[in-house]
């Protein structure tokens, strides 16, 4: 065989690839956008950036910026990231 000649798994790669790159900047771009409301005082958005960083969604997990953030969420008084911490 040539060689040249590709199965339809060969697309099913090359389109999964694609759309993992896709996402991946798209959620890079959500976190930003996600941070900015936080850093501006939305507990919804601060409760949000918490659990990315509890579970490690769009960002490196770490647990300490996770409570960070829920901290600040729980203070304004969101009963989620209450519970959460």
């Amino acid at each position: 065989m040539s060689g040249t000649k590709r199965g339809p798994f060969h697309g099913i790669l090359l389109a999964a690839a694609i759309l993992t790159l896709l996402a991946t900047a798209s959620l890079s771009a959500d976190i930003k956008t996600l941070r900015k409301q936080a850093e501006a005082g939305d507990a919804k958005a601060q409760f949000n950036l918490g659990n990315c960083y509890s579970t490690g969604k769009g960002v490196t997990k770490d647990m300490v910026e996770a409570v960070k953030w829920y901290r600040k969420a729980a203070e304004q008084g969101d009963a989620k990231a209450q519970y959460s911490l």
